[in-house]
């Protein structure tokens, strides 16, 4: 997609036109500043962070933080490491936000941390070891929307 000058756009927005296909826009006072826009569809994660802390004590904490037929939305705070499992129904996403430690997805390993994403096919066995800054934190995209029903656990083979 082209992009506007910075100039041309705000002359778009100023005079009401058409810009990408919407038919009525409604003008601003000054072009260059949007009005705070509250959602609830908006996530604040830090805010969410900061209301459902882990405990030191707590080994694994999941906040829901939203969801629509989609998808689902959840943070992710753990102290340890989080057991091998699989989902018959349902892909993820995850994005580390703090924290780090090695993803183990079906045979393959990665070495993850602040910023790293993996996407998690429905079927595939995994788990992390936790070895960064502690607690680990993460959101979980699921999709479809996640109904906690379908969580399998994986044994682990004795070595």
């Amino acid at each position: 997609m082209n992009k506007l000058p910075r100039p041309t756009l705000a002359l778009l927005l100023a005079a009401g036109l058409s810009v990408m296909g919407c038919r009525h826009l409604r003008r601003l006072e000054t072009p260059f500043l949007f009005p705070l826009v509250v959602d609830p569809r908006m996530i604040e994660v830090e805010k969410a962070l900061a209301d459902n802390a882990i405990a030191d004590t707590d080994d694994l904490r999941i906040t829901d933080l939203g969801e629509s037929k989609g998808h689902s939305v959840h943070l992710v705070q753990s102290n340890a490491d989080l057991k091998p499992h699989f989902r018959k129904r349902h892909d993820e996403l995850i994005l580390v936000r703090k924290g780090g430690g090695i993803a183990i997805l079906g045979e393959d390993r990665y070495i993850v941390g602040p910023g790293s994403v993996l996407i998690v096919p429905r079927g595939t066995i995994h788990r992390f070891i936790n070895t960064g800054e502690k607690p680990f934190i993460a959101l979980s995209v699921l999709s479809p929307a996640y109904d906690g029903k379908d969580w399998m656990p994986v044994k682990q083979k004795k070595k």
